[in-house]
């Protein structure tokens, strides 16, 4: 028998004792939030048995790969997931569906079935909700303290390009996400339009 609260409980100890403290977006309340979304998805298509377990586990462990690296975490979770997962009882068949789960978040987001798609939306759920602005900033100062942008104009090129480019893969996201990521991408390109006319 799976102890899934065994293994829950295990990674969010983790993550809140050993994360990096200058991780201001990929910090323990991100795992928290994909992990809320995960268990509305499980609830709204009904999800059952393994495949709930499945959704539920990658998403708690989807960025647990922070506590060994910042480039390619998402490896590192696998290698985590791989590890520890065993101690609380998941089989080997488990653990692969669970790390094809976490590979799927890694950008640009690849999903191969249904669970894959639920976990890649869960982790960027926030881009069609009202908090994206105050999340979004978050991201900014996490990826200038690792030299990913250096300024404010690279910052919102780079988030006008990721969200015209990307898509929701379920039906949920499509209808209640996508309406208010159109709405967060007309926010960023004015924001991006201000900064270049305030260089002219």
């Amino acid at each position: 028998m799976v102890d899934f609260e065994g293994a829950k409980s295990y990674v969010l100890s983790e993550l809140s004792q050993n994360l990096p403290d200058n991780l201001t977006y990929h910090g323990l309340w991100h795992t928290k939030d994909v992990y809320r979304v995960a268990v509305e998805f499980a609830d709204y298509y009904k999800l059952t048995g393994d495949d709930r377990i499945v959704l539920e586990t990658a998403a708690l462990y989807h960025d647990s790969g922070f506590l060994r690296v910042y480039r390619n975490h998402e490896e590192a979770g696998c290698e985590i997931a791989s590890d520890v997962l065993p101690g609380f009882h998941y089989s080997q068949d488990l653990i692969e569906q669970v790390c094809e789960l976490i590979m799927a978040t890694k950008l640009p987001q690849s999903p191969r079935r249904f669970l894959s798609e639920l976990i890649c939306d869960s982790d960027l759920d926030y881009i069609g909700g009202n908090d994206y602005v105050r999340i979004a900033n978050l991201l900014f100062e996490e990826f200038k303290e690792y030299h990913i942008v250096t300024s404010e104009m690279q910052w919102f090129e780079m988030q006008v390009g990721f969200l015209e480019t990307h898509s929701y893969f379920s039906d949920f996201s499509r209808q209640f996400r996508n309406p208010g990521k159109l709405q967060n991408l007309k926010l960023v390109k004015a924001h991006l339009e201000k900064l270049r006319q305030d260089e002219r």
